[in-house]
């Protein structure tokens, strides 16, 4: 017959942190999407070569276009066109990333300042959810594209030190 293991009353020993964290938060921004390297990186492709010029510049192009028009109201609560909305914070940000052309980052501003305003005071759904009404993960997806925005945008200048902390918020 087979014994069972003698059964220790010693408390167990921890087992070892074989991989500390270290979280370091770069003191920079972007640092989320792409970094500033990955921007200089780009910038020094571009310089010397004219496809990748041409998708900057296509790029910039591009947010310049979307911002050049009004972002409006918001749309209401569940409404699948945010994520219509946050992918254009994310284009225009990019946009501004590669100009420094600092009136796009006041649209994103604009646009983040917006939800800023909104967000707190739509309902949870489901207890979960404030801007969409089908899924957590629909608002996880959407918030991911909120911070890449203001992270492309979060060290333009373009915002008063009382609105970085209504959208950081």
């Amino acid at each position: 017959a087979a014994r069972a293991a003698p059964q220790s009353s010693a408390p167990e020993k921890p087992a070892e942190n074989l991989l500390p964290l270290r979280l370091q938060i770069p003191v920079q921004h972007p640092y989320l999407l792409l970094t500033r390297a990955d921007v200089e990186k780009a910038r020094r492709a571009a310089a010397t070569q004219p496809s990748a010029q041409r998708s900057l510049e296509a790029l910039v192009t591009s947010a310049r276009d979307t911002a050049a028009k009004p972002l409006g109201d918001l749309p209401a609560k569940g409404d699948t066109a945010h994520w219509n909305v946050a992918s254009r914070l994310v284009q225009v940000g990019l946009g501004f990333v590669f100009s420094d052309d600092v009136r796009l980052a006041e649209w994103v501003r604009d646009g983040l300042l917006a939800y800023a305003d909104r967000y707190p005071a739509w309902p949870l759904t489901r207890g979960r959810c404030k801007t969409f009404t089908q899924s957590s993960l629909y608002e996880a997806m959407w918030a991911e594209n909120i911070a890449l925005a203001y992270d492309l945008v979060a060290d333009s200048g373009a915002f008063t030190a009382g609105q970085r902390r209504h959208a950081e918020e």
